[in-house]
């Protein structure tokens, strides 16, 4: 299961406007390749991302999100789209690779 929303700029402003819920996004760079997936509170997590924060992700243009029930969902869902990519790339996404080494 691939997260389906189509990608948003990566905004401060179309940001405010997501939900502070529990889910699964992903930040994409300017050609809209993933370069991050995460999970968590969706709007504080992204804001936190951006490139004026501490913990931004340089590079990132456009983000999708995808709502859980719970963070626990999230996680799920996070771990389920890092081993496909995996799968599909033999890799992880390099800002995943960055943050977990």
């Amino acid at each position: 299961m691939v997260i389906v929303a189509m990608p948003r700029q990566y905004t401060e402003e179309n940001i405010r406007n997501e939900p502070n819920a529990p889910g699964l996004y992903e930040l994409l760079d300017e050609s809209e390749d993933t370069i991050y997936i995460g999970a968590g509170t969706m709007r504080d997590e992204l804001l936190e991302r951006l490139p004026s924060k501490s913990d931004h992700i340089m590079g990132a243009s456009y983000y999708r999100i995808e709502t859980a029930n719970t963070v626990e969902q999230a996680v799920w869902r996070q771990r389920e789209e890092l081993n496909m990519y995996m799968e599909m790339y033999g890799r992880l996404p390099a800002f995943n690779q960055k943050i977990s080494a």
